[in-house]
C-alpha cells in the first residue's frame, strides 16, 4: 500500500514538472499525489505504533506531523523567495522537489521491517519473533518481555469478534474524530490569507521573512512536541499547545472587531505575530494526534476508524476553503472568534476525556482511551 501511494505521489510530481503551464494536469496531479498521501498514511500510522517500543512511541508516531510541518515549510519558503516572473518556474520547483521525496520514499520502503503483529495474526510466530528483534536490536535486554506483551495483545483481539471491537472502539472513536478535527484548524485557507494580507501590508511585499518565519515555526514546534510526548507526555504538551492555540486565536479576532483594522498598520502588525505564534503552538499541539491514532483502537478495527477520522479531517479543510468569504469585511472576526471559542471549549474537553499514554503499553493504552473520563495530566 505504501510502495502504490509512493507511485502516486511520484506520479504526480513528474506531471507538475511536466505540465507546470497546464492547468488542468496540476489539477489532475493533486487528485493522484493527494490519494497517494491517504494510501500512505494510513498505514504508516498504524504500523509506525506497532514497531515501536513502548518508550519511544511518541517520537515514532509523530513523524506523520513532522514531516507534513516539513513539507509546509519547504513549500512556504520556495513560494516566497523564488522571485520569478514566471509562474511555471514554482510549479517546476514543486515537482522536482516531489520527485526527490518520492524517490528517496520508495527507497526506504526496501528497508522497513514488517510488524510483529502482523505475522502473530497470521499465525507466523518465529517470523514475528525475528522481526521483533530486527525492531529492538540486540542491545535491548528486554526483548522477550515486550515479545509476550506483544502476543498478549494479538490473543486478546483474537478472542473478540470484529462487530465486539467495534462496539468497545465507539467512545475512543468519537474522542479522537473530535481531537483530530482540531488539527484542521491549525493549518487553514483564512490564517493563510491573514497572514499574507497582514505582512503585505507591513512589508511592502510577499516575500519578507515573516511569512518565511512562518512556514518554519510550526516545524520547529513539531519537533520540540516530538522531542516531550514519551519524556513530559501526550496531553500535558498538547493542552498546552491548544490552550495558547485558543487564546492567540481570540487575540486575532480581536485586532479584526474593526473592519477599518485591516487598513492599519498597528493592528496588521499584531496579526502577523500572532500567527507566527499560532503556528508554534500549532506544532505542539498536532503531534499527538497522530501517536493517539495508533494507540486509540483494537487490531480488527483499528484500519477502518483511522481512515474515517482522516477523512473526516481533511473535510473539516474543505470546508475552511469552501467556506472562505474573501468578499465579507468582517470575515477573519467571525471566523477568528467561533474558532477560538471552540478552541477554548476543546481544552477543557480533551482535558477530561483524552488519557495520558505515555510509557504504556499498546494493551493499556487502548483500554485507557475506552474510559470515558481520564482527567490525569501525567
Amino acid at each position: 500500500m505504501q510502495v502504490l501511494g509512493g507511485l502516486m505521489q511520484l506520479t504526480g510530481s513528474i506531471i507538475f514538472t511536466c505540465k507546470p503551464f497546464d492547468y488542468g494536469c496540476l489539477l489532475a496531479a493533486r487528485y493522484v499525489a493527494g490519494a497517494g498521501i491517504g494510501l500512505i498514511t494510513v498505514p504508516f500510522l498504524i504500523h509506525s505504533a506497532e514497531v515501536a517500543t513502548d518508550n519511544h512511541r511518541g517520537v515514532s508516531g509523530s513523524m506523520e506531523q513532522c514531516g507534513l510541518a516539513l513539507g509546509i515549510a519547504i513549500q512556504v519558503i520556495y513560494d516566497t523567495q523564488w522571485v520569478d516572473d514566471k509562474e511555471a518556474s514554482v510549479n517546476e520547483v514543486h515537482g522536482i522537489i516531489g520527485i526527490v521525496f518520492s524517490i528517496i520514499g520508495l527507497g526506504m520502503t526496501a528497508l522497513s521491517i514488517e510488524s510483529p503483529i502482523y505475522y502473530l495474526r497470521i499465525k507466523q510466530k518465529e517470523k514475528a519473533r525475528k522481526c521483533h528483534a530486527k525492531l529492538l536490536g540486540s542491545f535491548n535486554h528486554s526483548v522477550d518481555q515486550e515479545f509476550e506483551e506483544i502476543q498478549l495483545y494479538v490473543a486478546e483481539s483474537q478472542k473478540r469478534t470484529f462487530c465486539q471491537e467495534l462496539r468497545i472502539s465507539v467512545v475512543p472513536f468519537i474522542k479522537l474524530l473530535l481531537y483530530r478535527g482540531f488539527v484542521a484548524f491549525s493549518f487553514s485557507l483564512p490564517l493563510s490569507e491573514s497572514l499574507i494580507k497582514s505582512a503585505l501590508l507591513t512589508e511592502g511585499f510577499i516575500s519578507c521573512w515573516p511569512v518565511t518565519v512562518w512556514g518554519l515555526v510550526r516545524l520547529l514546534g513539531a519537533l520540540v512536541a516530538q522531542g516531550f510526548l514519551d519524556k513530559l507526555g501526550r496531553k500535558f504538551v498538547s493542552l498546552v499547545g491548544l490552550l495558547c492555540m485558543a487564546i492567540l486565536m481570540l487575540c486575532m479576532a480581536a485586532s479584526y472587531a474593526n473592519p477599518a483594522n485591516a487598513l492599519m498598520t498597528y493592528y496588521m502588525y499584531q496579526v502577523w505575530r500572532l500567527g507566527l505564534a499560532f503556528q508554534a503552538f500549532a506544532g505542539l499541539f498536532v503531534c499527538s494526534s497522530s501517536v493517539y491514532l495508533g494507540e486509540a483502537f483494537p487490531i480488527k478495527v483499528k484500519p477502518f476508524f483511522v481512515g474515517y477520522i482522516i477523512g473526516f479531517e481533511q473535510t473539516i479543510h474543505i470546508i475552511n476553503i469552501v467556506g472562505y468569504n474573501k468578499g465579507y469585511e468582517n470575515f477573519f472576526y467571525h471566523y477568528y472568534l467561533s474558532v477560538g471559542i471552540i478552541l477554548l471549549v476543546g481544552v477543557v474537553f480533551f482535558g477530561i476525556v483524552i488519557p495520558e499514554t505515555k510509557k504504556t503499553t499498546l494493551r493499556e493504552a487502548t483500554k485507557l482511551f475506552q474510559r470515558l473520563q481520564n482527567i490525569r495530566l501525567f
